[in-house]
């Protein structure tokens, strides 16, 4: 079929300078998410920062211009933007200079907008950024530039969690007691990987494992 241009919709942000041909478009990425073709793209009103954008594509083969939103903060200059699939959701990846040095971005569709992270979490430049999600994981890998060296940095999903303080209440710990009923404090560690809680299980056996599916302390 022929080429046709597919960027030629009305912006869905800056609604008081809407045309399109104020536009310029760049550096598109394809890839699926949950069965959609998603797009993103770098995008800046002709004279301005460029942005990153992000639009589905329908059965039809055409932009659905409803989808079209803005996906980055609005600050600094994006670039280099991959679509990414988090389970069954739409996101992107790219780098921007919104803090002066470049890092590098996520975002994720979360109901009607989108939650962003920060990738490259040290105090070095970062660019060029890369993700490959596997199952509920998502591997990152980016160009990390400290002094001026160019090297390339790995980020690996964080499942670790310490385990939980326990403190006894009304008993001694390590002596015997008549009681029939006891009260532990369940100290909650920090916990920067979003683990859902801790199982437990009431017992002699300090060896002994929490059967899975067990009442979580949360």
């Amino acid at each position: 079929s022929a080429a046709k241009r597919v960027t030629d919709f009305p912006d869905p942000v800056r609604r008081d300078n809407a045309d399109p041909e104020n536009y310029d478009n760049q550096r598109p990425n394809l890839g699926l998410a949950n069965g959609r073709l998603w797009m993103a793209w770098e995008r800046n009103l002709r004279g301005g920062s460029a942005q990153i954008y992000m639009a589905s594509f329908g059965p039809s083969g055409a932009v659905e211009a409803d989808s079209a939103d803005l996906v980055s903060s609005g600050s600094g200059v994006c670039s280099d933007p991959q679509v990414l699939d988090l389970q069954g959701e739409p996101g992107a990846l790219w780098y921007d200079s919104r803090r002066g040095a470049n890092r590098v971005y996520m975002v994720r569709r979360s109901g009607a907008g989108w939650s962003e992270y920060e990738l490259s979490v040290d105090s070095s430049p970062a660019s060029f950024g890369r993700a490959v999600p596997v199952g509920a994981d998502l591997y990152a890998l980016w160009q990390s530039s400290p002094a001026g060296a160019d090297r390339i940095v790995a980020r690996e999903p964080d499942t670790s969690a310490a385990a939980p303080r326990l403190a006894a209440l009304d008993f001694t710990e390590g002596k015997r007691s008549r009681s029939e009923k006891v009260s532990i404090e369940v100290g909650i560690p920090r916990d920067s990987s979003g683990i859902a809680g801790f199982a437990y299980l009431w017992g002699r056996d300090p060896a002994a494992v929490p059967a899975r599916g067990a009442e979580n302390l949360v």
